[in-house]
């Protein structure tokens, strides 16, 4: 098998998904994880919820707080900041003012590849032989 190649993509043209009128993101899968650019209104709210990936979200600007059910403290972010939560921490995430976020899971959360419809020239790329 050969190693895999590298694949360009341009965000815009990535699937915008949608969880909310308030939101969508666009992404783009990797082997071993995913990248995604979140813009989001003030008021969006993402409930309580877990996954065994790790994630590194990146506020590029705006202003989001994320809580924990164990109870700890609240954080809030702002533009510029960036926060790692390890799989399986149970959070949530409500967005303060217009966001515009980064967000990096690793492993690829499979279940977000499957709404990115992800062009053919990179399932192509990644499985020549």
């Amino acid at each position: 098998m050969k190693p895999a190649k590298a694949v360009r993509f341009r965000l815009s043209e990535q699937k915008k998904v949608s969880g909310s009128p308030l939101g969508f993101h666009r992404g783009v899968p990797g082997e071993g994880c995913n990248f995604l650019r979140a813009e989001l209104q003030a008021g969006f709210v993402f409930p309580m919820h877990t996954h065994p990936n790790e994630q590194f979200t990146y506020v590029l600007s705006g202003q989001i707080r994320i809580c924990f059910e164990d109870g700890s403290n609240p954080i809030e972010l702002s533009d510029g900041e960036i926060i790692h939560i390890p799989g399986n921490i149970a959070h949530d995430l409500t967005v303060l003012k217009d966001t515009v976020q980064i967000e990096i899971f690793a492993p690829a959360r499979n279940d977000l590849v499957d709404q990115m419809a992800v062009p053919q020239r990179w399932r192509d790329a990644r499985t020549e032989t």
